[in-house]
């Protein structure tokens, strides 16, 4: 598998060093490791060769009526304003 350095920093992947816009070959058995697919998956490492990019997730959306009734208990939150904390002033008599 090819993969590019696509960030701005040097990346490690064992005992290699990754250039910013260097391209490295690694074997399958590098490949599979959870520290490479993270990369891969944040968008540092660009996948040149070899698997295929893992799918972005889906996102669930929410039904119409869960969102009317979020949107009636915003409105019926109040908001009170934060306590104020640290020391009082003093008071001139």
């Amino acid at each position: 598998m090819k993969l590019r350095n696509r960030s701005v920093k040097i990346i490690s992947v064992g005992t290699t060093v990754v250039l910013p816009d260097e391209t490295i070959e690694i074997d399958e058995k590098k490949a599979s490791l959870p520290s490479i697919k993270a990369l891969i998956g944040a968008g540092l490492f660009e996948v040149i060769e070899g698997a295929q990019k893992a799918p972005k997730k889906a996102v669930k959306a929410e039904p119409e009526e869960e969102v009317e009734e979020a949107e009636e208990e915003a409105e019926n939150v109040v908001l009170e304003a934060p306590k104020k904390r640290g020391r009082k002033t003093a008071v001139k008599e």
